[in-house]
């Protein structure tokens, strides 16, 4: 009796569930980050992929993930606290630019032509081609796209 290729084979899991809920939380969710220190930690070879297979089987994994990524927007908003503390320009810009909304801080874009202009567009022109399948020659030929207005609502343009 032989055995496919395609048959599974049932493989011992190398790591154990709260060892790898502990490393997607130390590496704050990220799973490559995650699979390096497991492989580090244990000696066994671990990958992205291994981890995110075991996330989407194990939803516990998955709030491991979600805590990991809040616990490093909390390190983010604290390091960028103690900038502004500190004086930093750059991060009181920053914050001011993000969360001072209501206080008129935020970056405006005033877009203009030459020399302050308004901004024009050229108007864009519509042509149809249609075959030539022995039709009025009139019919061939290109129209503007004031032409093709007219025609459409009804207006003469001659």
């Amino acid at each position: 009796m032989t055995m496919d290729n395609t048959s599974p084979i049932l493989r011992k899991q190398r790591f154990r569930l709260h060892e790898i809920d502990a490393a997607l939380r130390a590496a704050g969710g990220v799973y490559a980050h995650a699979a390096r220190l497991l492989s580090e930690a244990t000696g066994s070879s671990c990958t992205r992929q291994n981890i995110q297979q075991w996330v989407h089987k194990y939803s516990k994994l998955n709030e491991a993930v979600c805590e990991g990524l809040e616990e490093i927007k909390d390190l983010a908003e604290t390091a960028l606290i103690e900038n502004i503390r500190n004086g930093d320009t750059n991060a009181i810009k920053f914050y001011l630019e993000t969360k001072g909304k209501d206080r008129g801080y935020m970056r405006q874009y005033r877009v203009s032509g030459p020399q302050g202009q308004p901004l024009t567009a050229p108007q864009a022109q519509v042509v149809i081609y249609l075959p030539d399948n022995g039709r009025d020659p009139g019919i061939t030929r290109p129209i503007t796209y004031d032409e093709y207005r007219a025609r459409t609502s009804g207006k003469s343009t001659a």
